[in-house]
């Protein structure tokens, strides 16, 4: 593939899934204490529920670590 045509694939990826968006911007090392922090909001409501139903959903926060 040319350089030009690598470069469309990339932005159309970036553009089009938002997990490859959140990859490439953690692997270009651009805003990665937010997607962290994020992250560990969600998977705090998981571990560490708070409300009526303190259920722990241990399975819903693995998956978010495998991400």
């Amino acid at each position: 593939m040319e350089k030009s045509d690598i470069i469309k694939l990339v932005s159309d990826i970036y553009s089009k899934i938002p997990t490859a968006k959140e990859y490439l911007d953690i692997f270009c090392g651009e805003k990665v204490s937010v997607i962290a922090e994020k992250y560990k909001t969600e998977i705090e409501q998981f571990v560490y529920p708070s409300g009526r139903e303190m259920i722990l959903r241990e399975k819903e926060a693995r998956k978010l670590i495998r991400k």
